[in-house]
């Protein structure tokens, strides 16, 4: 079997793999993995890991999931607060896996590889996150930090490796509703806004909260 590409996503408790394949007629193969996965974890984002896993969040599970090419499930929860809720992850500049906590409140980062430290160890992120903001998606940005959104209060916030937060509201709609973000090829970070359905550039590099112009998105 000539397999052209993977693709992995979640669905109710099931991960779900589907394969493209080239020969012999282009067929499409899915297989679901549930082993390992206790029942009602609602899994939420998923990203490839720089350790070639997939790495998955449960969101009422309150844990996050590591699952090898052969459907092996590992989970991880020591290092998060009850109730955290994580949401979505992305893999960040320095190879760790990082993630929102949603009623948490709170940036999560996971170790993913052994050359980072212990496999699987969990640190949370508070300091500098306006309280009930509600952060829902996160990506790596071209400047080496990680760049999230807070859907609730309204606003983007940037988070470096080493855990320092600066939020930026400047030139975002109050009715905006923020939901997904991701790295844009221009160098920005672009949100999908929820209300109404318009997209934004996030703040520029080394730019204070206030001093991004509402125009149009600088480059990071």
């Amino acid at each position: 079997m000539n397999v052209r590409a993977a693709l992995a996503f979640v669905a109710a408790a099931t991960l779900v793999a589907l394969q493209l394949v080239a020969t012999p007629a282009r067929a499409q193969l899915l297989t679901e993995f549930s082993a390992g996965i206790p029942p009602a974890p609602s899994p939420r984002g998923i990203v490839l890991g720089p350790d070639g896993n997939i790495w998955f969040t449960e969101q009422t599970g309150n844990r996050i999931g590591r699952i090898t090419p052969a459907g092996v499930v590992t989970e991880f929860s020591a290092g998060m607060s009850p109730g955290a809720n994580p949401g979505g992850l992305t893999v960040g500049p320095d190879n760790n896996i990082w993630f929102v906590e949603r009623n948490g409140n709170r940036i999560g980062r996971i170790i993913a590889l052994p050359a980072n430290g212990t496999v699987g160890t969990i640190t949370e992120f508070s300091a500098g996150i306006t309280p009930g903001a509600f952060p829902t998606s996160i990506a790596a940005g071209s400047d080496g930090n990680l760049w999230f959104v807070e859907n609730v209060a309204n606003k983007i916030g940037r988070i470096t490796t080493s855990g320092t937060v600066t939020e930026f509201s400047a030139g975002i709609s109050a009715d905006a509703g923020l939901g997904s973000i991701s790295a844009g090829p221009d160098g920005t970070c672009g949100s999908r806004k929820a209300r109404p359905t318009r997209s934004g550039g996030s703040q520029p590099r080394g730019s204070s909260p206030s001093s991004a112009p509402a125009s149009r998105p600088a480059p990071m």
